[in-house]
């Protein structure tokens, strides 16, 4: 993404899959939720971890990124 913009304003066929798969955990919960599932609140645990664990592990690596590119980030801030 671009500095201080909500969009990355870059390709629609390599923004549009990561919208699909960033909205894929709760259209999963839907259909779960709607379809009467069995074990209903063991799924919707296991997607909240794979999620959380997707989350932090996310965050992680731009915490090390963000790092190692400190300098170039604050010098385009300036």
């Amino acid at each position: 993404m671009r500095f201080y913009r909500l969009s990355s304003g870059g390709n629609l066929l390599i923004d549009l899959p990561c919208l699909m798969l960033g909205s894929l955990p709760g259209v999963v919960i839907i259909f779960l939720t709607q379809s009467g599932s069995d074990d209903l609140i063991f799924k919707l645990t296991l997607i909240l971890v794979l999620t959380a664990t997707v989350y932090l592990v996310s965050i992680r690596w731009a915490g090390a990124k963000f790092e190692r590119d400190w300098q170039a980030i604050s010098n385009r801030l300036s």
